[in-house]
């Protein structure tokens, strides 16, 4: 694959408090142009939380990179994976690959560096609109990915998977796992211009449906079209199932053991779906006091919800009103996962079997950046 990378630069490129569109265009141009360390002092809206304050010093993983791209080559091609997206959805136009960077953190302080956002979704995390499409780019903090894996994810499997489904899962991620990470989140990205629930560059202008619903059926249409065309990449599965369960799903389930965040939150929602989904199909089973995936199956499951997914997209776009819009969904959502009049959706039982098994590991594991620099004579 032709690099996509200028020459790189080793000195920091310091970029301080402009206005925001400004910074837009700087960090864009610091991370193409090959400049290695980046230094930022901003306001910052991230997904997970409230806007904020960051200093921070980001590594721009340009070796990461150029891996993956490598890896992409030696098993497949773009073109070919792109192809699948473009047989799901004929309608998509840009065929390219999403101007998305791998970074680590250096140093930092601030909700970049919480442990808990894993990416930064450009122009919106800086506050500007999306009407630009030339604005949009982002940032995989791949040592925060990391982090959660090593701390709270390949724990909470240990604690809940059997010998066999460990083995297999760790011989084939845990090698991979940065690279893993950075491949899902360039073709996370081309999930979300395919299909009815398409949001990038923007969604279909008859989908009329909340927030919530939106993102829900977003994500889980981009993860599912992850395995159903990445399937070289074994990585790609055993990745989406362990974050699902392990990672979004428990946030919450120690202050709220009935329903942790699933009425919040879209990707804690996902973890009951997904379980429900691998139980149902035989993916997942319970061997005596532990659990077993088989992937084989696992690979249906993914494939199946790609189509049911997109299924119930074409309906709900028939409709007229954001009101039957949002019904429609609800009520396939409310047939998938457990939902009643005083919790509204609820953790099916046997996730919150699997969380209380998990309840030593961390919800959300401290993140500790690379280097110990003294950000706060800054603020």
């Amino acid at each position: 694959m032709e690099s996509l990378l200028l020459k790189e630069k080793n000195l920091p490129l310091t970029i301080g408090e402009p206005s925001p569109h400004v910074l837009l265009n700087q960090i864009r141009r610091s991370f193409e142009s090959g400049t290695k360390v980046i230094s930022i002092n901003s306001m910052f809206k991230l997904t997970k939380t409230e806007k904020a304050f960051c200093n921070v010093q980001l590594l721009n993983d340009i070796s990461l990179q150029e891996d993956v791209f490598n890896w992409i080559d030696m098993r497949s091609s773009h073109k070919n994976i792109m192809s699948r997206y473009l047989k799901f959805d004929s309608n998509l136009r840009d065929k390219e690959i999403p101007k998305h960077f791998p970074a680590r953190i250096l140093s930092g302080v601030g909700p970049i560096c919480s442990g808990q956002n894993i990416f930064l979704f450009f122009p919106f995390c800086l506050g500007i609109d999306g009407s630009n499409l030339e604005d949009y780019y982002g940032i995989e903090l791949i040592d925060i990915w990391s982090n959660i894996f090593y701390k709270s994810v390949f724990p909470c499997s240990r604690h809940i998977f059997d010998y066999e489904t460990q083995a297999r899962m760790l011989s084939i991620l845990a090698g991979n796992l940065d690279k893993t990470i950075y491949l899902a989140s360039i073709y996370h990205e081309v999930g979300h211009r395919v299909g009815a629930w398409k949001v990038s560059p923007t969604s279909h202008e008859n989908l009329q449906v909340s927030n919530f619903v939106l993102d829900v059926f977003g994500e889980m249409a981009t993860d599912s079209l992850l395995v159903r065309n990445l399937q070289e990449f074994p990585e790609v599965l055993i990745f989406v199932t362990l974050q699902r369960l392990f990672w979004f799903g428990r946030r919450g389930f120690r202050d709220n053991p009935i329903s942790a965040k699933i009425n919040q939150d879209n990707d804690s929602w996902l973890s009951c779906l997904l379980l429900n989904r691998l139980t149902q199909g035989g993916a997942v089973l319970k061997n005596e006091h532990k659990w077993h995936l088989d992937i084989e199956k696992a690979k249906q499951v993914y494939l199946d919800l790609t189509q049911d997914i997109e299924e119930i997209g074409q309906k709900v776009l028939k409709i007229e009103t954001a009101e039957h819009q949002n019904q429609l969904a609800l009520e396939w959502m409310k047939n998938e996962v457990e939902w009643n009049n005083e919790h509204g959706f609820v953790l099916p039982n046997d996730l919150r079997q699997i969380y209380s098994k998990c309840l030593p590991v961390e919800e959300i594991p401290h993140f500790t950046p690379l280097v110990e620099m003294n950000h706060w004579e800054s603020l």
